[in-house]
């Protein structure tokens, strides 16, 4: 199942999905830009855990612990982040989709 697939069983509102060109400081940016666009942002997701760090960094500098999110490779330097994102999994096979998404229940 790809994210696609699961945004519409979860019943969840896809509001965004924008290239990071898995960077970690474009993937910052890029959800920056998200939330300042006063999207309502309630999860995120990134296709690695390059993209993943940026992300993490950019709710922090807006304190917003409240999006939890999902990023890919099981990193050692994200594995301290996992109380605070989602998840992190290795993934052998990646599905097509935007390498960071933003979505709403």
């Amino acid at each position: 199942m790809g994210f696609e697939d699961s945004v519409v069983e979860q019943e969840l509102e896809h509001l965004d999905g924008r290239t990071a060109h898995r960077e970690t400081e474009e993937a910052n940016q890029v959800l920056s830009a998200m939330l300042t666009a006063k999207l309502d942002t309630q999860g995120a997701m990134t296709a690695n855990d390059l993209m993943a760090i940026g992300v993490v960094k950019a709710l922090e500098a807006v304190s917003r612990a409240d999006i939890k999110g999902v990023g890919f490779d099981a990193m050692p330097a994200v594995l301290p982040m996992v109380g605070f994102w989602l998840l992190s999994i290795n993934c052998a096979k990646r599905q097509t989709c935007h390498p960071v998404a933003s979505v709403s229940r």
